[in-house]
């Protein structure tokens, strides 16, 4: 994935870039040669004129199935880095999203090409980890685990990335940069994740529970108007546009979206 410092709603990145949801039935299988591990990851933000802010705490589990489990702190205006949302993505290309802050829930159906693309990243990536617009820049070692190092750069927006991804774990990130070109032509750090823990082995069962029934089910801009409620984020016009587009995955997926007048409009 390529990254860009600043993102204005840490709650819809990662809704947006979910794939596809839906409601899961555990697989439990090892798939051969998967290595299961658990990733321990934070992300500071280095504005201008101002000391480095912790931004974003994470974990990656990945168990020896391929099912994966992300959980990601949200923060608003002030800050406030109390609310979780957590996301279990099954090799299927079924994807469940929970948020247990506000009680509710978003899931989306099997996608043939989100259970291709899922497979192929984890039993079959690019060499070196290069995907499309990116270029190799070496080797390094993060956390112990051996990286290669890519580099992509976009002159037309101005912004670049480099990142350290794990061969051996599916092109997981271990390390990103984010860079903001200044108008002097040079490029200046704007965010960074590092890795602070890497362990291997099954990850802890209770990251992929699914939640209780009395979690409402609620489409993906539902979720993030709760979150811009609660935690004081500030919805743009571009936030908007792409709520649009992944309320139609939603129903899409899912089923039908309601008529109004089904909705006693």
């Amino acid at each position: 994935m390529v990254h860009r410092g600043g993102f204005k709603l840490a709650a819809l990145a990662a809704i947006i870039f979910v794939a596809s949801f839906g409601t899961p039935q555990l697989i439990t299988r090892a798939r051969p040669g998967l290595r299961a591990f658990t990733l321990k990851t934070e992300v500071y933000g280095y504005p201008e004129g101002q000391p480095i802010k912790l931004r974003n705490r994470r974990t990656v589990a990945v168990r020896s199935d391929g099912t994966r489990a992300t959980v990601s702190t949200l923060s608003g205006r002030a800050g406030q880095a109390g609310e979780e949302e957590r996301i279990v993505a099954f090799l299927d290309g079924r994807t469940v999203s929970i948020h247990s802050g506000i009680a509710a829930k978003t899931t989306f159906g099997e996608r043939p090409a989100v259970a291709a693309a899922r497979s192929a990243r984890l039993f079959n990536p690019p060499p070196n980890c290069v995907y499309p617009g990116f270029e190799f820049a070496g080797r390094d070692t993060i956390a112990g685990e051996p990286t290669v190092k890519l580099k992509y750069v976009s002159e037309t927006l101005g912004w670049a990335t480099t990142i350290w991804e794990a061969p051996r774990l599916g092109c997981e990130e271990l390390q990103y940069q984010s860079y903001d070109k200044q108008p002097d032509g040079q490029y200046k750090l704007s965010t960074e994740m590092r890795t602070t823990s890497l362990a291997f082995g099954e990850p802890d069962s209770q990251l992929f529970d699914m939640p209780p029934s009395s979690y409402r089910e609620m489409k993906p801009s539902d979720i993030v108007r709760a979150y811009d409620k609660k935690l004081g984020h500030i919805l743009d016009h571009e936030n908007m546009q792409s709520l649009d587009l992944a309320d139609k995955n939603y129903f899409g997926t899912l089923r039908p979206e309601p008529s109004a007048k089904a909705q006693g409009r």
